[in-house]
């Protein structure tokens, strides 16, 4: 039976057709179910009532074919009480003649899900796409004014990793570009090849696929124009990056209970003192270690003190004329002047000391005995003259024997010299 369901409902409005009663909830019209308590026993068969009157006709609707949108409900060729399905909303629309008019949705309660079903034979493989642009690193590479600029850079110095790929956009015309293990201007005898596509290329694209054993070292170059290149250090893993930032200071730990092992004892030794000049800070420096400590302290002079008090006078000093050579002394009361006499121990005057430094009148004996004859000290002695040169004279003493033989002279006496030479 259809039901005609009013237009324009509002929510939670209810409409009852059939013994049965529908909510609209905002979106559909929801059958309301009705639950009953347990069957009371059968009630006693009433009398016939009479036959009731004929009722008026009841409206229909004609379902017709889904739309997809409302855009495309058909405006001719419909008939009165024709409903359509909109798939974009999900209301059922009713043609009154003029215009569509939706009688809101006619969903019933969402059933359970069904069980999968069985999966479809595999399609045929389709054709291979287009291939993709060529994978690497890449750098772009011109040239002005005799040098490459790479990446904007100027004859840079480049880092390359061993197992990458590189691509190289060269638009650098005249000047062919070249990998090589030489430094300096192009060598050709010093090319290198290994991975490398397109070596020589000037406007184009140069590949280079870095061998595991390449070395440590490569240069690039242009085979025309010298100056114009740089070094490429090649290694397994990357330049190293810039540091990161600090991370945020962790949470403190707990205090361990178990006491660490003992370290070795420390010692403090100090270098040097030295004083600054007063009002600078004072500082101390280690030249050692933390657990041998050199220490060096600079201490800053201090400011002038206040000037002490006047002392008392101070002695009277006796005058020093007419008191040369004498020493000043006192006799229990006040100073005098005094002439001090010593006298040396024996033994106690060397050679050295009396040498052309004392006079006569400075000693008490002025003369002395050599070999038996007085003689005056700041006079002199005679020594006789007579030489005698491998002979003998036994007339008087006081002679003198020289020679070359080593022999001694004979018949000499007292006084006498003898020289051998």
């Amino acid at each position: 039976m259809a039901i005609d369901f009013p237009n324009s409902p509002t929510v939670n409005q209810s409409f009852t057709a059939g013994g049965s009663t529908w909510i609209w909830d905002g979106i559909a019209w929801t059958l309301q179910r009705i639950t009953t308590g347990a069957q009371g026993p059968q009630g006693e068969v009433g009398p016939q009532g009479p036959q009731g009157l004929t009722g008026p006709q009841g409206t229909s609707i004609n379902v017709k074919a889904s739309v997809a949108t409302v855009a495309l409900l058909p405006a001719t060729g419909n008939s009165a009480n024709d409903a359509r399905i909109v798939q974009s909303d999900g209301d059922l629309y009713i043609w009154g003649g003029a215009s569509w008019t939706s009688a809101g949705q006619i969903v019933g309660p969402e059933g359970p899900q069904g069980i999968q079903g069985i999966q479809g034979i595999q399609g045929v493989t389709g054709a291979a796409g287009a291939a993709g642009a060529s994978g690497g690193i890449t750098l772009s590479i011109t040239a002005s004014g005799g040098i490459y600029i790479v990446n904007g850079a100027n004859n840079p110095v480049l880092s390359f990793i061993r197992g990458h790929r590189y691509v190289l956009n060269i638009n650098a015309s005249s000047h062919p570009f070249y990998f090589q293990t030489s430094a300096g201007s192009y060598n050709a005898a010093n090319v290198y090849t290994s991975g490398v596509t397109g070596n020589g290329t000037g406007s184009g694209t140069i590949i280079f696929e870095v061998p595991y054993n390449a070395p440590s070292t490569l240069y690039y170059v242009c085979s025309s124009h010298s100056g114009m290149g740089n070094s490429i250090t090649v290694s397994d893993l990357g330049p190293q990056g810039i540091q990161g930032i600090q991370g945020i200071q962790g949470a403190t730990g707990a205090v361990s209970t178990v006491a660490g092992p003992q370290g070795p004892a420390g010692t403090i030794s100090v270098s040097s003192t030295t004083t600054l000049t007063a009002g600078s800070a004072a500082s101390v420096t280690n030249s050692g270690t933390s657990s041998a400590a050199v220490l060096s302290f600079g201490i800053p002079q201090g400011t002038q003190g206040i000037q002490g008090i006047q002392g008392p006078a101070g002695e009277t000093f006796p005058t020093q004329s007419g008191n040369t050579g004498k020493f000043l002394s006192t006799d229990g009361t006040s100073p005098v002047w005094t002439t001090v006499t010593t006298t040396p121990a024996a033994g106690s005057i060397t050679d050295a000391m009396l040498a052309g430094s004392i006079t006569n009148a400075k000693l008490t004996n002025s003369s002395i005995t050599i070999n038996g004859s007085a003689v005056s000290l700041g006079g002199s002695v005679n020594v006789a003259t007579t030489a005698y040169s491998n002979g003998t004279n036994v007339a008087n003493s006081n002679k003198i024997f020289y020679n070359t033989t080593g022999i001694a002279p004979t018949a000499t006496a007292a006084g006498d010299l003898y020289i051998f030479y």
